[in-house]
């Protein structure tokens, strides 16, 4: 029991004085009850800070804006297939991006399920995105299924 202490100190015992986010106003030192002046400063109303995201990766939508990587080379194929129907629905025709899904497209050709296929398929269509190779890759990756 030696090392034991008895009380804890004043600062710890009593959090809120802490927190700099929750705080008394000390009627000398502070001019104006800030949640009564300004409503909208209080803590608990601010924006939450998150990077814009959709399924987890930042989102293309915005991508233009924000630049950065769409992380293209982690998707798996029901991903890649919502994302290219989003930026089909979105409007977003940059040809970095249709590029990128089209490079993991061919990629992912193998191992995908033909449903997901048939979605990753109709989105480039919608897009009117010609990629030679990706066309191939398709083509041959459904005549591997007909008998």
């Amino acid at each position: 029991h030696g090392a034991r202490r008895w009380y804890t100190p004043r600062s710890r015992r009593n959090w809120s004085l802490q927190h700099h986010r929750i705080r008394i106003p000390r009627p000398m030192v502070d001019r104006f009850d800030l949640s009564r002046v300004q409503p909208q400063k209080e803590w608990w109303r601010e924006r939450r800070i998150a990077p814009a995201t959709f399924f987890g990766f930042p989102d293309v939508t915005k991508a233009g804006l924000r630049g950065g990587s769409v992380y293209v080379e982690q998707m798996d194929a029901v991903t890649l297939a919502v994302l290219t129907d989003k930026c089909v629905q979105e409007d977003v025709w940059d040809p970095e991006i249709w590029m990128k899904f089209a490079w993991r497209a061919q990629q992912l050709c193998a191992r995908t399920h033909e449903p997901d296929l048939c979605y990753i398929f109709r989105a480039f269509a919608r897009a009117d995105w010609f990629d030679q190779n990706l066309l191939t890759t398709y083509l041959g990756r459904l005549h591997r299924r007909l008998p």
